[in-house]
């Protein structure tokens, strides 16, 4: 019976209102019947699946990034120290006894090399008295010839009994006199002659000249310094470092530095560790020695950055993964299997404890396996329980 035979019975003259009612039911019912069949034959059609149709069920699905949990047992933490360029040598010269200063050949900021003369006192009586104790010495050795003389005479007469025991002897006493003679005058003037020489200031190693106590004319004091010099070519940094960090410190180990005014980046290496603990800072001091000290200049402070390596397990992932919590906690939308069967994963949120930040990445601790994978970036366009996509992260 088709459609229009239905509704002339319906509607027929004389029906009834309830059999009316009942048929249109009945037409209203036959008519659903109707279009799922055909709703059916259509899919069939189509070649659409019954999984198809239940993923057509959970609405828009949303695409995300993933990315896969990766487990750690440690992670490094930046630590910086200060510390502050130094000459490796530096000396304080000056003479070491008094006198009027003659000539200071240097200034501040003069480069010397090793052995350069600095400084010289007048040496106009020291050179008197070298003179003085030359003309003794020639005096005793002269002395010392005569009997060295006689006594060979002495020694080629003997034989013959022609001289007494007792006169070899006096000339044997007299010539080891003469000898002694020598020897005092000899030193003598080795003394002046090192007073001499004590009379100037030599550069004891090659630096540059930092300070100038004295000039011309000035008397000097032994032992009072007249100028500063600090050694080029070779600097170095001394850093505190603390006392839980000092067993870290393996001489000869390469570290890298920052100039502080500049940023610039520079190597060097540990030279050693001074076995003293600061009381007030509670640190040990480590010297630096820089390799290539080009441009640095003593007195500048300098970044020495070593990284700490704390041993706690936790989990790496990006920053962009994370979206805040409650109680200081964060959360992360992990991709499981859904509960509904379809073959689309489903969010699950994660809370989770950030231990460490690190650029864009995080180390986190909390309720995540390693191989995991969760939602990279773009946390707050999807919900928990939501089924997503997941593409390739670019």
């Amino acid at each position: 019976m088709n459609l229009p035979e239905v509704l002339k019975r319906i509607f027929r003259p004389g029906s009834k209102p309830g059999l009316v009612a009942g048929g249109i039911g009945l037409l209203v019912t036959g008519m659903v019947l109707v279009q799922q069949g055909n709703s059916r034959a259509a899919g069939s059609e189509t070649g659409e699946s019954g999984e198809e149709s239940r993923r057509a069920g959970v609405g828009r699905v949303m695409p995300v990034e993933a990315v896969v949990v990766e487990a750690v047992t440690g992670y490094p933490v930046p630590r910086s120290y200060v510390g502050v360029v130094e000459a490796a040598r530096g000396s304080r010269p000056g003479f070491e006894q008094g006198g009027t200063i003659e000539e200071i050949l240097v200034d501040e900021g003069d480069a010397v090399e090793k052995g350069a003369l600095l400084a010289r006192l007048d040496t106009r009586l020291l050179e008197a008295e070298s003179r003085q104790r030359e003309a003794a010495l020639s005096e005793a050795k002269a002395a010392m010839a005569l009997i060295e003389s006689r006594w060979e005479r002495v020694e080629r007469l003997a034989p013959d009994g022609a001289v007494s025991e007792q006169e070899r002897d006096d000339l044997m006493n007299q010539l080891e006199a003469a000898r002694a003679a020598v020897v005092r005058a000899g030193a003598a003037l080795d003394r002046v002659r090192v007073d001499l020489e004590k009379s100037s200031v030599r550069a004891p190693f090659s630096g540059t000249v930092v300070r100038r106590f004295s000039d011309e004319g000035d008397t000097a004091l032994p032992g009072q310094p007249v100028l500063v010099i600090l050694e080029s070519g070779n600097l170095e940094v001394r850093i505190g470092v603390p006392v839980s960090r000092v067993h870290g410190v393996v001489p000869g180990a390469e570290v890298q530095l920052t100039r502080m005014r500049d940023g610039d980046a520079f190597s060097g290496h540990v030279h050693r560790t001074i076995a003293r603990l600061d009381p007030a800072a509670r640190t040990v001091e480590v010297i630096l020695r820089i390799d290539q000290p080009a441009g640095l200049i003593s007195g500048e402070l300098v970044e020495w950055s070593w990284p700490e390596m704390v041993n706690e397990s936790g989990f790496r992932i990006p920053a962009s993964a994370l979206t805040g919590s409650v109680r200081g906690l964060w959360t992360v939308h992990a991709l499981v299997e859904s509960e509904s069967g379809f073959d689309l994963p489903q969010l699950q949120s994660r809370e989770l404890e950030v231990l460490h930040v690190s650029g864009d990445e995080v180390i986190v601790r909390g309720a995540l396996k390693a191989g995991e994978r969760i939602v990279a970036s773009g946390v707050h366009r999807v919900a928990p329980g939501q089924h997503v996509e997941v593409v390739d992260r670019q």
